[in-house]
């Protein structure tokens, strides 16, 4: 008999329910159940899980090193290049993939799939051919020759067969050998035992907690035959089809514009404007046509998103969504907007209750109940909204990290930036100080009397980015910059500059990923120096400070906010 390698596809980054792999269902991963049942497969005769370099990816590593799997790691984005990589470690003759979203794959159904496909004499076999299936969704099985398999991976050029892996092996008859085999006995293809989304977790849990974790197929499916309220929890999700993530968001797009309303200037600072601003980016990049309407609009940041082609306007006509950012807007103003188009706001205080199609909360440790009104929360570091020029350099670690950054918002309201530079940084360590827009004029001469050869200070920089990409320490306000610094690998000292800052210092340090130095009081200067002098001199502390960082945030909560946002708009067009 051939070599059989089952070859598990997993990673943190999901789109519509992120980390889903590590949920847990009846005390246990939704990993460790797939693997539990894919050892009671008679044919396999090697598990492998394949996941990606990120560093978000770590945890699905130490997992599988508890389940006692092997772990094969390649690129998050060309998956068909990472599962090739997969199969020529193992030296398998053939290969079956399946996804980790399929806790309840049944080992007895991968069986079948293979012998089918030892039987015929095939390079690929499968299950489901897309909506030709007798199976639910959750019970795909495809299997392979290594050699088609390597073809596919050198072959293959359309972004969707890149993600997908297979779609190259079926796609266009005559060029493999295939095999659609179909399940024999009752047609279960009306039912979602995948998990993709909140409500597929939910079936899942209720068919582990009605039968079990090893219940076979038919038990599963006469189970939800006879719980048509449990079925009906996923019912209306759609499967993604087989384009690609960005293809897929373009085409929903489609030149329709998201209008974004947000204030800055001194008094609210320039935060509001970075986090809409990053979604309008996003919303660019996919081919739509963003206008930013608001107050205070002005300096480098502005340009910035004016060159992305971000327009900025007081109103515009006939928007599909609309953003709003900020803490000065009445609740008669999300109600009116609401009216008007799907709505989506961006919030950090969970205090208020917010009229809103989606509600985006990126602060870890936030929780969905605190908005019981909404039906699409987001809340937590999976939807931090990066710059794009953040994004940019997210996959891009600095390769000698040196020298501290120190940045304290767009208006540094308590003076802490002039007030560290009079007391003082460790001498010979290069610093490079940012000055935020709304930063004082009066201010600025007494900051850059300061400059000298290892102290450098820059008015609005126009890529920021930059600055913070290869350094190997920040000091800085406890805003939405701190989301930036981590994703980039920084080690980050924290201050907080204003109240609604406790809550993202709290959470950064509370998973490891962040120093907090406390508020920024007259004692703060010193504080500062002498943590910085600390951890200059203590490389492996730092290293466990950036590793911890750039693990949480991965850089691509800008797409999931937009998937969900579109999924707001389609469910308004429709009336679903």
């Amino acid at each position: 008999m051939p070599t059989v390698a089952v070859i598990v596809q997993a990673r943190m980054g999901s789109s519509r329910l992120p980390g889903k792999v590590l949920r847990e269902v009846g005390g246990a991963t939704l990993l460790a159940h797939l693997v539990r049942r894919l050892r009671r497969a008679s044919t396999a005769t090697t598990i492998i899980v394949a996941t990606t370099t990120a560093p978000a990816d770590d945890a699905i590593l130490d997992e599988a090193a508890r389940l006692g799997v092997g772990v094969f790691r390649g690129s998050e984005e060309d998956v068909l290049s990472r599962y090739a990589g997969a199969a020529a470690a193992l030296e398998a003759e053939v290969i079956v993939r399946v996804t980790s979203d399929c806790p309840l794959l049944d080992p007895v159904e991968l069986d079948r799939v293979v012998r089918a496909f030892e039987g015929a004499g095939v390079d690929y076999a499968s299950n489901q051919a897309g909506s030709e299936r007798r199976i639910p969704r959750g019970q795909d099985v495809e299997v392979m020759t290594r050699a088609a398999l390597e073809r596919a991976a050198r072959e293959a050029s359309e972004p969707g067969d890149r993600e997908h892996v297979t779609p190259f092996l079926y796609r266009s008859p005559g060029r493999f050998r295939t095999l659609l085999t179909h399940r024999p006995g009752r047609d279960g293809s009306g039912f979602r035992i995948t998990v993709d989304t909140p409500e597929d977790l939910e079936v899942v849990r209720a068919v582990v907690s009605a039968l079990g974790s090893d219940a076979p197929l038919d038990a599963i499916i006469d189970y939800l035959d006879r719980h048509p309220e449990v079925a009906r929890l996923n019912q209306g999700v759609a499967q993604k089809d087989l384009t690609g993530d960005a293809e897929r968001r373009q085409r929903r797009i489609a030149g329709r514009t998201l209008l974004a309303q947000a204030h800055a200037g001194p008094s609210v600072g320039f935060g509001h404007v970075a986090r809409v601003g990053a979604l309008l980016e996003a919303w660019v990049e996919a081919g739509g046509r963003a206008v930013l309407a608001g107050s205070g609009l002005e300096g480098g940041i502005i340009e910035r998103l004016v060159r992305a082609g971000v327009e900025l306007a007081t109103d515009t006509a006939e928007p599909v969504a609309i953003a709003i950012d900020g803490y000065d807007f009445e609740p008669t103003h999300y109600a009116s907007q609401r009216r008007r188009a799907c709505t989506v706001v961006l919030d950090d205080f969970a205090e208020r209750g917010l009229d809103a199609d989606v509600v985006v909360n990126p602060n870890v440790g936030a929780s969905a109940e605190r908005y019981p009104s909404t039906s699409r929360v987001l809340v937590g570091a999976p939807y931090v909204l990066l710059r794009r020029e953040i994004r940019q350099l997210v996959a891009r670690p600095a390769e000698r990290p040196h020298g501290v950054v120190v940045s304290f918002g767009g208006s540094d309201p308590t003076g802490l930036t002039l007030r560290l530079l009079e007391a003082g940084l460790p001498a010979g360590v290069p610093v490079d100080v940012l000055v935020g827009p709304a930063v004082s004029a009066s201010v600025r001469p007494a900051l850059l009397a300061f400059q000298s050869d290892f102290v450098r200070v820059h008015l609005d920089p126009p890529n920021v980015g930059a600055l913070f990409h290869d350094k190997a320490l920040a000091i800085a306000a406890a805003g939405s910059t701190v989301w930036e610094l981590m994703a980039l690998a920084v080690p980050t000292i924290l201050v907080v500059v204003a109240d609604n800052q406790r809550v993202v210092a709290d959470g950064a340090v509370r998973l490891g990923g962040a120093i907090h130095a406390g508020d920024a009081d007259a004692g703060a200067p010193t504080r500062i120096r002498e943590l910085s002098a600390e951890l200059l001199s203590q490389p492996e502390r730092l290293a466990g400070l950036r590793a911890r960082g750039q693990g949480l945030i991965d850089g691509r909560g800008v797409w999931r906010v937009i998937d969900t946002v579109l999924d707001a708009v389609e469910e308004r067009e429709t009336g679903e």
